[in-house]
């Protein structure tokens, strides 16, 4: 430890070499390293009221302040409102101003000569054709739609019966019907909840009359869903392809 002379208020303390060899070591405290700056006391404009510098407030920032408060800034710049705003100006004044800038030139880079026809004179470029800028009684200038009919046209909003049916109440009901007889477990694997598939022994589309029969249906997981058609197919399944399917595991008793 060695004894120094602290630079602001010569008062000795104690400090390490390390310290020195740092660049520190020169102040015994805060107080003297950040030495108390007096910035004055101002007077409000709006108020005069007696205001101090903000611990906050920078010292560009202190140089501009005029006013205590936002509520008196505010007030001090509703004040400064230009003292042409709301007037005319007269014919007169309006001719002198246009007699002083006659003849004046301001850039010789921008100047456009007289004589002289702009660059791109008679060149248009058509952007967005017959889409953006597309106005009423335009024709369409377009090739593709010329004479071409939309791939849709007379189709109309037609939606395929098996797909209402798969979307109907009666599906949804007979759907939680199997699932609640099998204890949301599937039958292949014995494993309850996850992605289920509600599966028709006898195919969706070739026996209608037994899509919605309780005992037509079976719980699968989607992966044993999925190898069950991969191995069978999806037409002409029947009762015994799900019993080999399942194999060794327990089949509920089927009545059809």
């Amino acid at each position: 430890m060695i004894i120094v002379k602290c630079k602001n208020c010569n008062k000795e303390f104690k400090t390490t070499i390390t310290k020195i060899k740092k660049g520190g070591g020169k102040f015994c405290s805060r107080e003297c390293y950040h030495p108390k700056v007096d910035y004055g006391i101002k007077s409000c404009i709006i108020c005069n009221k007696d205001f101090s510098k903000k611990l906050t407030c920078s010292k560009k920032q202190w140089e501009l302040i005029k006013c205590c408060s936002r509520d008196c800034a505010n007030k001090y710049k509703k004040r400064l409102v230009s003292p042409m705003k709301g007037k005319h100006l007269s014919d007169i004044t309006k001719q002198k101003l246009s007699d002083k800038n006659k003849g004046k030139h301001y850039s010789l880079k921008t100047e456009f000569k007289k004589g002289n026809s702009p660059p791109n004179k008679g060149v248009y470029k058509a952007t967005n054709t017959g889409r953006t800028w597309f106005k009423k009684g335009h024709k369409t200038i377009t090739p593709f739609y010329k004479g071409m009919t939309p791939w849709n046209k007379g189709l109309g909003n037609k939606t395929p019966k098996d797909k209402k049916i798969r979307k109907s109440i009666e599906y949804s009901l007979w759907r939680e019907a199997v699932f609640a007889r099998d204890n949301w477990t599937c039958q292949k694997t014995g494993v309850k909840g996850g992605r289920l598939h509600p599966h028709h022994i006898y195919n969706f589309a070739q026996y209608p009359e037994l899509r919605f029969a309780i005992d037509n249906g079976i719980t699968l997981s989607e992966k044993s869903h999925i190898e069950f058609h991969k191995k069978y197919g999806k037409t002409n399944n029947t009762k015994e392809q799900i019993i080999e399917f399942l194999s060794d595991i327990k089949v509920p008793s089927f009545s059809i």
